[in-house]
């Protein structure tokens, strides 16, 4: 059970061929066990990666969900720049970065598994020799299987493909917050130089009023 998981069927191929089938293997017993070995082969290679798009797939809905997160962040910004700020921007950026890195990855599977896919031998049904080999290649759907990893793939690949086209317009709109930011900050800054020009210009009439009322006093004092 540990190795196929739960068993669902089995099946007397011939006197001597037991095939046990369970939900993450299949089981072979038999003298003539080696010669249906590439049916064996095709079948596990293709179940394996079905069970890794189904990963991927996982991979993929965490991709959407930190978009989705980014967009809020942006939304945010548009609706009420008030409220933005140097944190969110490091968030956006976090998030962006992370999905970029994830997006990366999730294509450069999708590329090595066409490849494998590619180059996978599946037997055709014609070129078995006994009855046995031909109910393995059915009882295993080999031909349904092999068309249902080829179709996941080609799905995952096109929501890969639109994840990324969604990342690019949320760097677009990542580089307007940027600058808005910025455009902010240069006139906060601009703000704060000419209130502390004013408060030297204030300090000097004050000084040049002080030496004055000095001279006055030391006239005074020395007329008196």
């Amino acid at each position: 059970r540990q190795v196929l998981g739960a068993t669902s069927d089995a099946y007397d191929l011939e006197d001597d061929f037991l095939l046990i089938v369970g939900e993450t293997g299949i089981l072979m017993v038999g003298d003539d066990v080696k010669s249906h070995e590439d049916t064996a082969v095709a079948f596990l290679t293709l179940q394996s990666m079905n069970m890794f798009i189904g990963g991927l797939f996982d991979r993929l809905f965490e991709l959407n969900d930190n978009l989705t997160e980014v967009h809020r962040i942006l939304d945010i910004f548009e609706r009420d720049p008030g409220m933005s700020s140097s944190q969110q921007v490091q968030k956006i950026r976090n998030g962006l970065s992370g999905s970029s890195h994830v997006a990366i990855r999730l294509h450069e599977a999708l590329l090595c598994m066409e490849n494998g896919l590619k180059r996978l031998k599946i037997p055709k049904l014609d070129d078995y020799d006994s009855n046995a080999a031909k109910r393995l290649h059915n009882i295993l759907k080999i031909d349904m299987l092999h068309e249902d990893v080829t179709d996941r793939r080609a799905d995952l690949e096109r929501n890969v493909d639109g994840a990324q086209r969604n990342l690019s317009a949320l760097r677009e709109m990542s580089v307007i917050v940027r600058d808005s930011l910025l455009a902010r900050l240069n006139d906060q800054i601009q703000l704060t130089t000419d209130s502390v020009g004013k408060v030297f210009a204030s300090t000097e009439k004050t000084s040049s009023s002080t030496q004055i009322m000095q001279s006055i006093l030391a006239g005074l004092l020395a007329y008196a």
